[in-house]
């Protein structure tokens, strides 16, 4: 399988060889420049986790300092502003849960913890206000007792006067005491009054048991005094304002318990709102926590995964241009090997040519080429050895003819001698002759 992949390979064009190792490089490149990208989304999604979980803890602070200025003031713009705190809060932990799957468990229970809180404060609210009417009743109770101790100290005063006027001294003198009584009994409620004040500033101000210290004493004082003047007044009229202003001594202490009682359940539902308001903090920060360690772990998990494509792109590449070189350079060595042998007159060098693309066509047109030469300079050698055959032919004919040449002269030389000699035998037969005529 793999031989068969490397044969196919091997047969691909260089163009093709080179595109497909370039292009491994560049997709490897791309998706390690993706997987960046992708990385850096995600950090930036969880970073954006983060800010929203600070603006959640930002947020609960300032619906703590409302909590606080409502507890001291009793503003009543402070529970609307409070109300719309709480519903950014909650909004802004819908779309956190919204974002993110891993978000859904602890954002619900910050959704969860802020409506609990939300209830305590509007339970602390009703009580606050309950509270605060039950010691306006008292503060009215007081008010109209000092209305009534005042229309009945001047009329005790009056009828005094008037008898001590009449009598000359004799009589009149029980309603000035009676009168002094009814003043002792106005001072001791204003006095009753101004403890209940004290109790409700320490107790706003965080003192245990300030309002928890009983029924005040004066205003016990104050209505066995009035008890006591209902025996000793006889006039109709005032045993009516006296039973008034018992009645109003009565409610007064019945206000001041109920807001006693009332102080001590707002401390306890106060208590629940610390407890809720600390729950909604504790879910907010195990949420910050969860959401800082999930983006610790991406940005551990992104540093692996950038490092480990980044090696696996560097070892691609590395196999890449190994194997483009195993398929370029060994050929090309083995064609160099060859040319040199050729250069060399070796021409017996040969190859084993199995691939069809570039190198392969130059390893075949070596091969070919050293071939050809091979063919070439045997019929060269074919030739030579003919041409050196026929020049020792022709240097065989020569010499025959060189010999007949030299017979033939020897020959020409005997008859040009034989001519001369007839020659001159004719000359002597001539002189001869004409010495003769």
């Amino acid at each position: 399988m793999i031989s068969a992949v490397q044969r196919r390979f091997a047969n691909l064009g260089m163009a093709k060889k080179l595109g497909l190792g370039f292009s491994l490089v560049l997709l490897l490149t791309a998706l390690v420049a993706a997987i960046g990208v992708w990385s850096l989304q995600t950090v930036g999604l969880r970073f954006e986790g983060l800010k929203s979980m600070s603006s959640l803890n930002s947020g609960l602070l300032k619906v703590r300092l409302i909590e606080q200025d409502y507890a001291l003031h009793a503003d009543p713009k402070s529970v609307d502003a409070l109300h719309e705190q709480v519903d950014a809060l909650a909004a802004l932990a819908a779309s956190l849960k919204a974002e993110s799957a891993t978000n859904v468990p602890l954002m619900t229970e910050v959704e969860q913890a802020l409506a609990a809180y939300r209830k305590a404060f509007d339970e602390f609210v009703e009580l606050t206000q309950t509270k605060d009417l039950a010691l306006e009743m008292a503060s009215w109770s007081v008010s109209s007792v000092a209305n009534n101790l005042d229309v009945l100290q001047a009329g005790l005063a009056d009828d005094g006067a008037y008898g001590l006027k009449e009598s000359q001294g004799k009589e009149g003198a029980e309603f000035i005491e009676q009168a002094g009584q009814v003043s002792q009994v106005s001072r001791l409620m204003l006095q009753a009054m101004n403890e209940a004040h004290v109790r409700l500033d320490q107790s706003r101000k965080g003192q245990e048991d300030s309002a928890e210290q009983g029924k005040i004493e004066q205003a016990e004082q104050a209505l066995a005094q009035v008890e006591l003047l209902k025996t000793s007044v006889k006039d109709a009229g005032y045993q009516t304002v006296l039973n008034e202003v018992g009645g109003h001594i009565a409610a007064f202490n019945e206000k001041l318990g109920e807001y006693t009682g009332l102080l001590a359940q707002e401390k306890v539902v106060y208590k629940q709102l610390h407890d809720r308001a600390d729950q909604v903090v504790s879910r907010v920060d195990q949420a910050y926590a969860a959401e800082d360690q999930s983006m610790q772990a991406q940005l551990k998990k992104s540093a692996l995964l950038i490092i480990g494509s980044s090696a696996l792109a560097l070892l691609m590449g590395l196999i890449a241009a190994w194997v483009i070189t195993r398929l370029i350079v060994a050929p090309l060595r083995r064609v160099i090997a060859v040319a040199q042998q050729i250069a060399a007159g070796d021409l017996s060098g040969r190859m084993d040519v199995s691939r069809r693309d570039e190198i392969g066509q130059l390893m075949q047109a070596m091969q070919q080429m050293g071939s050809g030469l091979s063919d070439m300079v045997s019929r060269l050698q074919a030739g030579i050895e003919q041409l050196a055959s026929s020049a020792h032919s022709l240097s065989s004919v020569t010499e025959q003819t060189n010999i007949e040449v030299s017979s033939q002269k020897e020959e020409t030389e005997q008859v040009a001698t034989a001519m001369n000699q007839m020659t001159a035998t004719v000359h002597d037969v001539a002189r001869n002759a004409e010495e003769a005529a």
